[in-house]
């Protein structure tokens, strides 16, 4: 398994999505984790793409941000259905997972 570099990403988010969840409704709580998950990654996108079109960083790097942010989706997706009917999942540990490959692709691919 591939150790993190940079695991202070990985704390920052899960702190603010349980904070968020803490402050609210069980049913709140859930739908508040998720979505800060989701907005902390793709404000860390959408960054990253303006960047890459402003040739900040090489264009090299884009495809694997990307896909590894399609997965995120399509994680993220799913955890929206589930929590729907179950609000005890607050952010299932795949999501923010997959939202730490991204930050991270990213992180690697401003690097090069």
């Amino acid at each position: 398994m591939k150790q993190f570099k940079y695991p202070a990403i990985a704390l920052v988010v899960i702190a603010t999505a349980l904070f968020l969840g803490a402050c609210a409704s069980k049913q709140r709580a859930v739908f508040n984790t998720l979505y800060s998950v989701e907005h902390s990654t793709m404000a860390a996108y959408d960054t990253y793409a303006y960047g890459v079109i402003r040739g900040q960083w090489p264009t090299n790097g884009l495809p694997k941000v990307s896909q590894d942010y399609d997965r995120f989706q399509i994680g993220m997706r799913a955890a929206v259905e589930v929590a729907q009917y179950d609000y005890s999942a607050i952010a299932p540990s795949n999501v923010v997972q997959l939202a730490n490959v991204v930050l991270h692709s990213i992180l690697e691919a401003k690097a090069r």
